[in-house]
């Protein structure tokens, strides 16, 4: 099992957040398409090259967070292009998985009642969903790169995207943050497989304050069991990934983390 760490709000370079994981510990770097300065300093091939010489450390590559690949072809043929604009380079410098949010699409508000587009025209939607996918996948074969599939915003009508995704053989990330903020919706759908294609968990801990929960919270100070994740990728070959968003919770929480 390895252990990493996403590029970081405080930074403003991607060497300080490569210089960071090498002292504290962490095995790969998660890069983010939604900072700018880390989508500017991919398309630099030289400094690529030098970081990945100089720390060693894997990568993975997280896509923009509402990127959806089951709207309309127009749409999502925009966010393929962008996709091969920034994955295919860094490619070349060791990318390991491809990160992509499963989102609940858009949503209609009727006196008060939250309704999904993509419910009513799940049948369209899904046909959308795996062909784009597909060809997700396969640019990402193609380039030596996992695809995985996050769990973001799950409400009750994904359960059938994500049986659909698991038939047509799809991997994905489990975030047991997410999880808990949909009332385990996640986890019963991947618990029935027993998390076998779950190839990264992203681990952050869950509090409740004042009747409202917040996740990417530092681990051992909220509700997550985080020894049952750490345990369960072992068991499954898994990585893990602290989704902590600063730079003293991470360092708190790898500490943690490796006791377990």
């Amino acid at each position: 099992m390895k252990i990493g760490m996403p590029v970081l709000y405080e930074f403003d370079r991607l060497e300080e957040n490569f210089s960071f994981a090498a002292e504290n510990g962490f095995d790969f770097v998660e890069l983010n398409l939604n900072f700018s300065y880390c989508r500017k300093e991919l398309c630099d091939g030289s400094l690529m090259s030098e970081l990945t010489q100089k720390y060693s450390l894997g990568l993975t590559m997280h896509f923009f967070d509402e990127a959806d690949f089951g709207t309309y072809e127009e749409v999502a043929e925009s966010y393929f292009g962008l996709l091969e604009r920034y994955m295919v380079p860094v490619s070349e410098y060791g990318l390991s998985t491809l990160v992509v949010h499963l989102i609940e699409g858009p949503v209609v508000t009727i006196g008060g009642v939250k309704h999904y587009v993509y419910e009513k025209e799940f049948e369209e939607y899904s046909e959308r969903l795996e062909k784009m996918l597909f060809r997700v996948s396969e640019l990402c074969r193609k380039n030596g790169v996992r695809l995985a599939l996050e769990n973001s915003k799950t409400v009750p009508y994904m359960e059938r995207t994500y049986e659909r995704l698991k038939k047509d053989g799809f991997f994905f990330v489990f975030d047991i943050g997410h999880d808990e903020m949909c009332s385990n919706l996640p986890r019963k759908i991947f618990e029935a497989t027993n998390f076998h294609n779950v190839k990264e968990f992203h681990v952050h801990d869950v509090r409740e304050e004042k009747g409202v929960k917040k996740d990417h919270v530092c681990l051992g100070e909220g509700k997550i069991d985080a020894a049952f994740y750490k345990r369960t990728a072992e068991r499954i070959g898994a990585d893990c990934l602290l989704e902590l968003k600063c730079t003293e919770d991470l360092k708190k929480s790898i500490s943690y983390f490796k006791k377990l």
